[in-house]
């Protein structure tokens, strides 16, 4: 098949999981290629980015920063490109009614750089990544710009602060003409449903790992005991719960390490965190890594941290694909009772849950996890089998390729 990945801007190393579904499909004989914003920061990338060269397989558009001149460029194209066809002119300016906002006028810059392609824009399948990008590819293959059946995945922030933004009736269009939506959870098939989509064009079709790239490493738990988060510096990450339950383990005497993979907006207000804690000699930021580097320090680590919370703003997680990850490395995993993870972790079985907002929540776990270190072994051996069994992703990659021929 040939496939076309939506995506926002890539590549974007915090979004594995896309990547890992690109390669997957490759080493299956499909053909893809990738719709995409560039990045606009300089970032690492994964390995795979250059061994599938898949710079070369992305069709880039721009979209400017400032909101006018979004307005500016995007209808001096539609005037200059359509005078002398009034009927895709008045489709495309008729399209503008699903935003409330000059950003939804991307999708006409889209159809600008698309338009001056040479290639032919006709696919099987077009795959997009949150639902913005599975509106974009249903208007632009509206306009007969694309071709294709449109699947989309959803996966959190496009579930929760984008409809509060935007309204919930944004994806009514999306809904009527896309063909097949993927919520990763049944958290997230529930939300779909309650905005009106289709029960029967949702397929709940989860996130994975790639097993063979994370060996089962044994939490050794004696010692110095390694603490670990992989994660943006925004809200929904709880990230200062942790913070503040590792803070409290140290100024009690436990030997406790913890390091934060990532970075973002909230990152001084973390650093501030840590130093009016007096703990910077045992919390460390570690900025952005590779995910080859990311293994590494996941292996090395005991206790993984995920305390994902509901933003204030109300934006929430999908599932982290980082903690399956972790999980698949038989690590000691703690998060929350938030969206989809209570369908990936088990409290007691295959991992640890608490409340969330919960720093003493945290802490009594880490200290109860410390002291009752055979109680995990157990554990441990069942987050593995957990992921090999339903986030397997060359066992998600051909089911996703079954979902595919169906409808093809």
């Amino acid at each position: 098949m040939k496939i076309l990945f939506v995506v926002d801007q890539f590549p974007k190393l915090s979004e594995t999981f896309v990547l890992n579904q690109i390669t997957g499909l490759i080493d299956q004989g499909h053909e893809v290629e990738i719709l995409a914003q560039k990045p606009r920061s300089k970032e690492v990338f994964h390995e795979d980015i250059k061994k599938y060269s898949l710079i070369n397989k992305t069709i880039y558009y721009n979209v400017p920063s400032k909101k006018e001149d979004i307005l500016k460029e995007s209808f001096r194209f539609l005037f200059n490109k359509f005078f002398n066809n009034p009927i895709l002119l008045f489709k495309s300016l008729n399209f503008l009614k699903y935003g409330k906002e000059a950003l939804y006028l991307r999708h006409i810059l889209v159809l600008k750089d698309l338009i001056s392609e040479k290639r032919p824009l006709e696919y099987d399948i077009i795959h997009c990544h949150f639902g913005p990008n599975g509106l974009l590819a249903t208007i632009l293959r509206d306009l007969g710009i694309i071709k294709g059946k449109v699947y989309t995945t959803f996966h959190g922030y496009d579930m929760t602060t984008y409809l509060k933004y935007r309204g919930n009736n944004i994806y009514n269009f999306l809904f009527s003409k896309g063909d097949v939506f993927l919520p990763i959870s049944d958290f997230w098939k529930q939300k779909l449903k309650t905005l009106g989509c289709e029960e029967s064009k949702i397929m709940i079709h989860p996130m994975g790992v790639d097993i063979n790239k994370f060996s089962p490493v044994k939490s050794k738990l004696k010692g110095t005991i390694k603490l670990l988060s992989v994660a943006r510096f925004v809200e929904k990450k709880g990230i200062k719960f942790a913070i503040d339950a590792v803070s409290k383990l140290i100024n009690e005497g436990y030997d406790v390490e913890y390091s934060i993979i990532g970075d973002g907006p909230l990152k001084a207000e973390l650093q501030t965190q840590v130093a009016n804690s007096n703990t910077q000699d045992r919390i460390k930021f570690l900025g952005w890594k590779k995910q080859e580097d990311a293994i590494l320090l996941i292996e090395r680590s005991d206790i993984f941290l995920a305390p994902s919370i509901i933003g204030a703003d109300g934006d929430m997680e999908g599932i982290p694909v980082v903690l399956m990850e972790a999980m698949a490395m038989q690590k000691v995993v703690i998060s929350t009772y938030h969206s989809g993870i209570p369908e990936l972790i088990i409290n007691n079985e295959n991992g640890f849950l608490v409340p969330e907002k919960d720093s003493d929540a945290i802490y009594e776990k880490i200290k109860f996890i410390i002291e009752n270190d055979k109680y995990t072994e157990k554990i441990c051996y069942s987050a593995r089998e957990s992921i090999e069994d339903k986030h397997n992703i060359t066992t998600l990659n051909k089911k996703l390729e079954r979902l595919f021929e169906s409808v093809v």
